[in-house]
């Protein structure tokens, strides 16, 4: 556990899925200093990463920084990595690019992909990957919800990873109670998100959405390899402020030899920003028991280097994120 009143800094407080963890870790009786860059509440801080000077000393106040914000220059992952605080990345920061920032003599530690896709999805890999060492492919299946997407960038990520080319290759996963569906492979290029795991392996990437009318339409443009003709503002229009909801969620994640399925699992929740919250703090709880045990490694790690499963299994079973690992 963590001490009462353990200090947590969530950048990116007044996004939808930046106030879900800031609500979560206020839940669970962290002290929690919300970034934003117009304060207005008590619990907020005022901080731009477009201006660093407002970073250093919110970040260097902080026992745990977690960020949900995409930033090329990563301002709070510097000042972590300067004043000796941990930071928790959940905006897909790649290793390469966080890597990229860490000065000589870093003193903090930064983790990179937390959360549940990716997060809790790598952490299921590398375990996947430990009992079948010979595979030579990682597949990881995210399932969206139209209304889990509300926020700006989880609706920038999900149109830019479908209309970046007119036609994707399909292939079907099986997502439990919800059936079996032809998921989307996306981000061919994209190695950042998994560390020394995806060394020498092929990695694949799936999107599917949970809603059956949405996902069907979406395969007929795919079908007519119209798919750079998605409309943007469909995504990323205005949607005004939701409440949390409990949509299920599968993803998927599977290891292969020879283009042949060796094992794979699935992750069932509730709700993407729900669960994500729930992950983001099984994750900290875990690294912060690290650091109050001693350890001492510095600079950045991706999440499942840093952490495995079983570091944050029970946490997650009493969010009611369910882990079938079995197939």
């Amino acid at each position: 556990m963590h001490p009462v009143g353990s200090r947590v800094l969530v950048i990116g407080a007044a996004g939808v899925l930046g106030r879900a963890i800031a609500d979560q870790f206020a839940a669970a009786d962290f002290s929690v200093r919300r970034g934003v860059r117009r304060a207005t509440g008590a619990a907020d801080v005022a901080l731009d990463l477009d201006r660093p000077e407002t970073v250093d000393a919110p970040v260097a106040d902080a026992a745990l920084v977690v960020n949900t914000v995409p930033h090329p220059d990563g301002a709070a992952e510097r000042a972590a990595l300067r004043h000796g605080v941990l930071l928790l990345n959940v905006s897909s920061l790649t290793r390469a690019r966080a890597s990229a920032l860490v000065g000589p003599n870093p003193r903090g530690q930064v983790v990179v992909h937390g959360g549940l896709v990716p997060g809790v999805s790598s952490l299921v890999a590398r375990e996947l990957v430990d009992r079948h060492p010979d595979a030579d492919g990682i597949g990881i299946g995210m399932m969206f919800s139209s209304r889990g997407v509300s926020g700006p960038t989880g609706a920038t990520f999900a149109f830019d990873a479908l209309a970046d080319r007119a036609h994707h290759r399909t292939r079907r996963l099986d997502v439990g109670a919800l059936g079996t569906r032809s998921a989307f492979e996306v981000l061919p290029d994209e190695r950042g998100w998994l560390g020394a795991i995806a060394t020498g392996r092929a990695v694949h990437t799936y999107v599917s959405f949970a809603e059956r009318s949405l996902h069907s339409l979406l395969l007929t443009c795919n079908a007519a390899h119209a798919m750079r003709l998605l409309p943007r503002r469909a995504f990323t229009r205005a949607r005004g402020r939701r409440p949390l909801t409990n949509e299920p969620i599968v993803e998927w994640i599977g290891v292969e030899r020879n283009s042949r399925l060796l094992a794979s699992a699935r992750i069932e929740c509730e709700g993407d920003y729900r669960a994500t919250a729930d992950a983001v703090l099984a994750q900290a709880r875990a690294l912060l028991a690290q650091r109050r045990h001693g350890a001492t490694w510095t600079g950045v790690r991706t999440i499942e280097e840093a952490l495995t499963l079983d570091d944050i299994r029970a946490d997650l079973a009493r969010a009611g994120i369910r882990i079938d690992a079995n197939r």
